[in-house]
């Protein structure tokens, strides 16, 4: 029988911390994890930098269009902006375009404007009960609890609709 104390794990030391105890030749010795990264092959890539760390802060276009090659890879696609689209395609961003859209459908488009509108239209509501402060403390709580829930739903419906129509009328 093995005289470890109770309670201790000693194969699983290496899962506890950066480093862990092995065993080379009868001695006792630590590796670190990042031990590996000494032992680099010179040819190995550097990893590439974003562009608002590959220029100075005060660059022309001439330095940031330089650097753009060289640069962390932009986004070319994103998801539907709609936080409850169940399509699983990018929204791909094409140079020869203009503005990309930010749904992947319009009934996605008209699903979003219409959740917006009632996450507004709700927190309205609960913010003019808010300011009466009347009822009891549970039921002041609980409004106060649906407000940041409102608010916090709200975050993911950044995008403004209705500004967006105003300007492309003007």
């Amino acid at each position: 029988m093995s005289m470890q104390p109770r309670g201790t794990m000693a194969p699983q030391a290496s899962l506890r911390g950066l480093t862990s105890l092995t065993r080379t030749s009868g001695a006792h010795h630590s590796v670190k994890e990042t031990d590996h990264l000494r032992d680099r092959e010179p040819s190995t890539p550097v990893p590439k930098k974003r562009i608002n760390t590959a220029v100075p802060p005060d660059a022309d276009v001439p330095a940031v269009a330089a650097a753009l090659p060289t640069a962390v890879a932009l986004p070319s696609g994103f998801r539907c902006l709609n936080p409850t689209c169940s399509s699983g395609a990018l929204i791909h961003w094409a140079e020869e375009r203009g503005r990309p859209r930010l749904f992947c459908s319009s009934s996605c488009r008209s699903a979003y404007e219409y959740e917006r509108a009632e996450l507004l239209l709700d927190l309205e509501t609960v913010e003019s009960a808010l300011a009466g402060s009347t009822g009891t403390y549970r039921q002041q709580r609980a409004v106060e609890s649906a407000h940041r829930q409102l608010t916090w739903a709200l975050l993911r419906y950044p995008y403004e609709p209705t500004k967006n129509q105003v300007r492309a009328a003007r």
